[in-house]
């Protein structure tokens, strides 16, 4: 499924400012939408909205269904009548840019408790009518979540194969039993998620109202203490006892030497594909109701799996298994029709995972951070990037891109800087540009990213148990410039919700693929300009021929400006922009043809060229000159092609002042030839 042309902030909730320890749904969740508002955001993505788990990870939720109660905002229950102004004062070791989970969890599960106590006293009959609507909607996993969670404290948090046996297996009679005895109990967890339900709701209303769509994660796997695996151990690749025999991880891979040991249980596949992958529709389905798009974490999981035996310390002993494959998303599309999917395609990506995810058409991800390593052909480079891609300088299990850079040598902050013509100095926003400016539909920028923090504000660091999940950030951090700067870029990523389309005519001239065309329908007016070209390398045998999609977002009058086009050394004015079109002249020189084959210009300028290369390496430079020439002015006047990378201070000066600096530029290269990178 295509997205229209958007872009975002990854925030997770857990990290908004508020009084009482940790991000929640209250007042600042709804001024954070206000922000990205004004920041020209049409995107939120968040973490997994479940409980956390182990390490405090919203990736090991003790439920797939259940929200995280946490988030519950307290001040609105306060309003409800169910707590008092004394009970929600912040308590002691609060920090507003860290979440102390020692001291937050007790505090908020202990208001929890008193609300739901106040409720069970003096809620109002339709308060009543409410709570069982709910509970009759949910009424496919919230009993056993509930009774799960009952007993889960009961026993002291033990892994649920060693409760009391009757309760392990799930003997029907000790069930009824627990249900009668731990009534309070489970109506409080019951209770919680109503008002998890009621007021994230409240806030995806407001979002969607505020044209901002909601980004969720659903993670491929759940954890063995959960209410699902004990609900219906049939499902997983337990043995008799009910403990995992295999669990899921990854690899040894640029994250750990030793691969990541997640621990989770793996599916028992054929089981879920016998009943139509019932369990999974179901999933999917009720993901949809709490959010507008799904990223399914680990998506290479689904066609081929790393299982570890459980006795296994690491990872590093495993064996890749197949997984559903086509079959599930079959059984997905069947009962749900087509649903927006991003695919978290990253890691160990073999031929077949592309094969799956192209065959249902799911976006999968670019990490700018990865870019840098190897060649040219590095699929994350944003000149190999597709339109069916979600950019990201970092996602949560990244440094933050202040951190990224701080760890790098000399050697690759020059190529960094070589590669997106920048001097470093806010490599942050250069990556956030280098996103917007993709050929790719969306673009996602870390919350961290935008206000330029370092490696102390990491969301996340995959392989290591303790310490993460903890980054805040507050108000007084967030400036004006910051809402201004994304929304400057947002003409690259169409604030206005525009959409790539294909050029039949190029498939029928060339017999290539077709080739996507972006129009870009607003400019914005700047002062402030700079010298900017951009540069692309051309490799390739003598002969060969390339594709070059390029696409600029003019800052300013175009209505005088002169298109240049380069190779080498040389250069030569192909056309001007008269406001109507360009002048669609061929321009010959000796070191090769350049073809323009299409311009639009309304206020935006998109060209699509063709290049016959005569030599094995040429240069070709595309920039604007704002200069007001006159037609029957010299190109010889415009100033030599820098080389391939140079940051706009090792450029030459031209001699008539440069003042119009594109505010976005991308190349891809499509056919034969490619990319050159700088040494």
């Amino acid at each position: 499924m295509r997205f229209p042309r958007a872009s975002g902030v990854l925030l997770h909730p857990t990290s908004l400012p508020g009084p009482h320890g940790s991000g929640d749904f209250g007042a600042a969740a709804y001024h954070f939408v206000d922000w990205l508002v004004a920041a020209g955001q049409k995107l939120w993505q968040i973490l997994p909205l479940g409980g956390i788990g182990p390490g405090n990870s919203p990736y090991m939720s003790t439920s797939a269904f259940a929200g995280n109660v946490l988030l519950i905002d307290l001040e609105e229950l306060q309003r409800q009548g169910w707590l008092t102004a004394d009970e929600i004062q912040p308590p002691a070791a609060i920090d507003e840019q860290r979440l102390n989970f020692a001291a937050v969890v007790p505090f908020r599960m202990d208001r929890l408790a008193r609300a739901a106590q106040r409720f069970a006293a003096q809620a109002t009959a339709a308060q009543r009518v409410e709570l069982q609507a709910f509970v009759e909607r949910h009424a496919d996993w919230l009993p056993d979540y509930a009774l799960f969670m009952t007993l889960a404290e009961r026993h002291g948090w033990r892994d649920w194969c060693e409760w009391d046996a009757p309760l392990a297996a799930r003997n029907p009679v000790a069930l009824a039993t627990a249900r009668e005895v731990h009534a309070e109990r489970i109506a409080f967890w019951t209770f919680c998620q109503w008002c998890f339900f009621r007021q994230w709701l409240a806030l995806k209303a407001y979002a969607n109202g505020k044209g901002v769509e909601i980004i969720g994660d659903a993670p491929i796997f759940i954890a063995y203490q959960s209410a699902e695996v004990w609900a219906r151990p049939d499902l997983f690749e337990l043995d008799a006892k009910g403990r995992p025999t295999v669990i899921a991880g990854v690899p040894p891979d640029a994250f750990s030497d030793t691969g990541q040991r997640w621990g989770n249980p793996l599916y028992r596949w054929s089981v879920h594909a016998a009943d139509g992958f019932a369990w999974w529709v179901q999933r999917i389905r009720r993901t949809f109701e709490l959010v507008d798009i799904v990223r399914i974490d680990h998506f290479r999981g689904f066609a081929a799996h790393w299982e570890i035996p459980a006795s296994e310390a690491t990872a590093v002993h495993g064996r890749w298994v197949p997984g559903p494959g086509e079959a599930l998303f079959k059984a997905i599309a069947r009962e749900l029709g087509p649903v927006p999917i991003i695919a978290e395609d990253l890691g160990v990506i073999t031929p077949d995972v592309v094969a799956l995810r192209k065959k249902f058409a799911f976006p999968g991800m670019r990490i700018l951070q990865f870019a840098f390593e190897g060649g040219s052909g590095n699929a994350y480079l944003p000149h190999n990037h597709d339109v069916d891609a979600v950019v990201y300088a970092g996602t949560h299990d990244n440094d933050t891109t202040q951190g990224w850079w701080a760890s790098l040598s000399e050697a690759q902050r020059h190529r960094v800087r070589d590669y997106l013509g920048v001097d470093g100095r806010e490599i942050h926003w250069d990556l956030i540009r280098a996103a917007c400016a993709s050929v790719a539909d969306t673009a996602v920028h870390p919350m961290q990213d935008v206000l330029g923090l370092g490696a102390e504000r990491r969301m996340n660091w995959p392989g290591k148990g303790e310490g993460y999940w903890q980054w805040r950030f507050a108000w007084h951090q967030v400036r004006p410039e910051h809402a201004q700067r994304l929304a400057h870029w947002r003409g690259c990523t169409a604030a206005t919700a525009r959409r790539c389309r294909t050029d039949p005519a190029l498939q029928r001239k060339t017999g290539r693929p077709k080739t996507p065309r972006c129009s870009m329908p607003e400019a914005r007016r700047s002062a402030n300009h700079g010298h900017l070209l951009a540069v692309a390398a051309l490799v390739g045998e003598q002969g060969q021929r390339a594709v070059l999609d390029v696409a600029l977002l003019v800052e300013g009058d175009v209505a005088r400006h002169a298109l240049v086009v380069g190779l080498g050394q040389h250069r030569q004015v192909l056309g001007r922009v008269g406001g109507a079109g360009l002048d669609h002249r061929v321009g010959h020189h000796h070191h090769g043809v350049v073809h323009v084959r299409r311009v639009d210009l309304d206020v935006g300028v998109e060209l699509l060229l063709e290049v016959g290369l005569e030599l094995v390496h040429a240069g070709l430079l595309l920039a604007l000159d704002a200069t007001g020439l006159g037609a029957d002015h010299p190109p010889s006047a415009m100033a030599p092609a820098a080389s391939l990378g140079s940051s706009p201070e090792q450029m030459p000066s031209p001699p008539m002042n440069l003042a119009l600096m594109p505010s976005c530029f991308i190349w891809r290269i499509i056919g034969p030839a490619t990319a050159s990178m700088p040494p």
